[in-house]
């Protein structure tokens, strides 16, 4: 399948790269060697994203929709995308990129180009919590919380780490609520749980290794008292030492 005319959405603050405008021109030059035609728009503010995709599929022009962001932006993205009958690529522009690198894709815009001329593609699953689709995971407990309280303008300073700071704090801070996970008919209780759709989680860490985006089967990591970091990089060791049996 050859594409002919892409739509390119950009975060102009995802990951802490300069000049995002000059980098996706250069980025449109390369398609345009490969006879693809592109127009470019960024986001202006949160959920901007999903208006764009609106946009793209109303108009009917594009045969391709990529994004280039973090996994945010291709969160933001996915919620528009589910059972619409357009290609998404993922070109890799934010802190962790976690889905790319479960996906193996490039990260350098050369070698995305040629193969987004090759019509490369794979088919992958979604999953959904409440109204929303996921790519990677959903969390409940200490995973949702560190999120909720990432320092957004340290994250553009030092990245990953922003993470790991929130989540420290939260482990001091943090006050677990008891929780119920059904899980094919049986009730496990729970103060943190993650559905992985996926096998990254983010920071270096595969709490739910098992997880493969391609299939349509979720994998729960679940852990019924106060979830301490130890426990956590416990889990992850465990949980990978299984995948590796």
């Amino acid at each position: 399948m050859g594409f002919k005319r892409a739509f390119i959405i950009y975060n102009p603050t995802a990951g802490r790269r300069r000049d995002p405008k000059g980098r996706v021109a250069s980025f449109q030059n390369r398609l345009a060697r490969f006879d693809i035609e592109s127009v470019a728009e960024s986001t202006r503010a949160p959920h901007d994203a999903a208006r764009l995709v609106r946009q793209v599929i109303a108009d009917g022009k594009f045969d391709l929709l990529i994004v280039h962001g973090g996994d945010g932006t291709i969160n933001e993205s996915l919620q528009e995308l589910v059972g619409k009958d357009l290609p998404l690529a993922i070109w890799p522009g934010g802190t962790a990129n976690v889905l790319a690198r479960d996906l193996g894709l490039p990260f350098g815009s050369r070698r995305l180009a040629s193969l987004i001329s090759r019509g490369v593609s794979k088919r992958v699953s979604a999953g959904r919590a409440g109204k929303r689709y996921f790519f990677l995971m959903a969390g409940i407990g200490l995973d949702a919380s560190i999120v909720k309280r990432v320092n957004y303008a340290l994250k553009r300073r030092v990245g990953l780490l922003a993470y790991w700071f929130a989540g420290f704090r939260q482990l001091f801070n943090w006050r677990p609520e008891q929780f119920t996970l059904r899980i094919a008919g049986i009730d496990y209780p729970a103060t943190f749980a993650a559905i992985g759709n996926s096998a990254g989680y983010g920071g270096g860490l595969k709490i739910t290794p098992l997880a493969r985006l391609e299939a349509v089967t979720a994998f729960p990591m679940l852990l019924d008292r106060f979830p301490d970091l130890a426990s956590i990089l416990s889990a992850s060791r465990k949980s990978c030492s299984a995948a590796s049996a």
